[in-house]
């Protein structure tokens, strides 16, 4: 019994891990923020599970914080804080604990030289 309660787990967490991967590619894809040759970075799929939570247009949902406006080192401090530091309140101790330093650099990059739908443009 318990063993198939394991592989049931597992099998859910794996099927859950590929219908985000799934939804963050297909995301990334009809905004056009694929790379040059179509291909999802991870910068971008973290990116993409991040708006589950804080909304494609970085505002927040709910009572969850906006994710645009802040620079590249702002985010990833914030980040690095969370993965160093957690919060004890949010998930985002948990998530930020499974990426690597460089995740980290390379999503921050990202979110922070991302077109947020809404932005005016200046030129």
């Amino acid at each position: 019994m318990f063993n198939k309660l394991r592989f049931g787990l597992s099998l859910g967490a794996a099927g859950g891990a590929a219908v985000l991967l799934a939804w963050s590619a297909v995301g990334a894809a009809e905004s056009g923020q694929a790379d040059q040759g179509g291909e999802i970075t991870r910068a971008q799929m973290i990116a993409y599970s991040c708006f589950s939570c804080h909304d494609r247009t970085g505002e927040g949902i709910k009572s969850m914080p906006p994710i645009s406006g802040f620079s590249e080192e702002q985010m990833a401090a914030m980040l690095k804080d969370f993965k160093d530091n957690g919060d004890g309140v949010t998930v985002m101790d948990r998530h930020a604990t499974g990426y690597s330093d460089e995740d980290i650099r390379e999503v921050a990059a990202y979110l922070a030289n991302m077109e947020w739908p809404g932005e005016v443009d200046d030129e």
